[in-house]
């Protein structure tokens, strides 16, 4: 993915291309193919996004209002010069859909099935397009870091997602059949006995590495979701800053930090889905607090400026795999959807939980 941002002259300049005679028409045509051609001798190519439902095109829109989501500058690539100046695209270079355009679905009632390894939820995100990343204007109050940017638009096909993290009783089931091993830590932050005490069954398992993350979920039938799925399971289509929308972060919403009072809202883990009023547009829980959670990608800086459109899956490789979702003891602004936190795959946290995927087999 290329990074496309332009000012909003350039739109204009667009709809006043199509208002002029044919002949200036071909004119721009000409002008145009020689930029293309003179861009291909310098081996890049680009594509522009389309609203067509078809995901197959796999078409990119970071457009406009990307460009005003932060402050953070990035190079533009090397096939926008010298033959158009930074942030003017002529006609046909110009994305056909920006973050404000209409998205193909609306989260709603979702089907919901249970997973016959472990009987978890889980429950269906239907395919379609949404917003992933971060909006300065809309962040809660909370600035947008470099590597939620830019606010792009990503197409997803059907897949599952839990509906709650993945908790002691369900992982203990992995343990005694041969598939995984005793999370690093049995206690929590306030409880010397946590894991394999019947009390807790229905806590997040937490103090596992990402590797025992994945050998999980690969044991119960899925997988860790990437980082896009997650992001729009905790969001919908339309851009909010938390799960619930942009409303404040309470101790009601999310069990975290209290941002205000800085103390703990619990400070230690709930039952999952303890919060229902912090719950996604799809009925995902605990998707702001409780646990961080690790989802697939490995981390990079400057990854949403290289995201495909279509299926992100995120870097190849990499030194430090993505937790998302803040947790009991960090504050509201670490809740916020777009924020990532990236951490070495083999660390064991105490606040470190997942929940797991599935894709939809055609």
């Amino acid at each position: 993915m290329h990074y496309q941002a332009y000012i909003p002259t350039s739109q204009k300049l667009n709809n006043h291309f199509h208002s002029v005679r044919i002949n200036n028409f071909l004119v721009g045509v000409v002008i145009i193919g020689l930029i293309s051609g003179c861009t291909n001798s310098l081996g890049q190519s680009q594509s522009v996004s389309s609203d067509s439902a078809d995901p197959s095109a796999t078409l990119v829109s970071n457009d406009s209002s990307s460009s005003n989501v932060g402050a953070v500058e990035k190079p533009l690539t090397l096939w926008i010069s010298p033959f158009v100046p930074a942030g003017i695209w002529p006609v046909g270079f110009l994305p056909k859909t920006t973050p404000d355009s209409p998205l193909s679905e609306e989260p709603g009632t979702y089907q919901e099935r249970v997973r016959e390894s472990d009987g978890a939820i889980e429950v269906l995100i239907p395919a379609g397009k949404f917003l992933m990343g971060c909006d300065q204007t809309r962040n809660g109050g909370f600035n947008c870091f470099q590597d939620e940017l830019p606010l792009h638009k990503v197409y997803l096909s059907d897949y599952y997602i839990d509906k709650y993290e993945v908790t002691n009783r369900q992982y203990a089931l992995c343990v005694e059949d041969g598939g995984c091993s005793d999370p690093y830590y049995k206690s929590s932050s306030t409880r010397d006995s946590y894991y394999g005490n019947p009390d807790y069954d229905d806590y997040p398992v937490m103090s596992l590495s990402w590797y025992e993350a994945d050998t999980y979920c690969t044991w119960a039938g899925g997988r860790l979701p990437t980082e896009a799925e997650w992001e729009k399971a905790a969001r919908g289509t339309t851009y909010q800053t938390y799960p619930w929308g942009d409303e404040e972060t309470t101790c009601k919403l999310a069990n975290s930090q209290d941002g205000n009072l800085g103390s703990p809202c619990i400070g230690d883990t709930l039952k999952v889905g303890s919060r229902p009023d912090g719950a996604s547009p799809y009925g995902i829980m605990d998707m702001a607090g409780n646990v961080w959670e690790w989802v697939n990608d490995w981390y990079g800086r400057d990854y949403y400026y290289h995201s495909a459109y279509l299926n992100p899956q995120g870097y190849g490789t990499g030194l430090n795999k993505i937790v998302k979702g803040g947790s009991w003891d960090y504050s509201w602004g670490r809740l916020r959807i777009a924020y990532n936190s990236d951490h070495d795959p083999n660390t064991h946290n105490e606040s470190f939980g997942f929940r797991c995927a599935s894709s939809v087999m055609p």
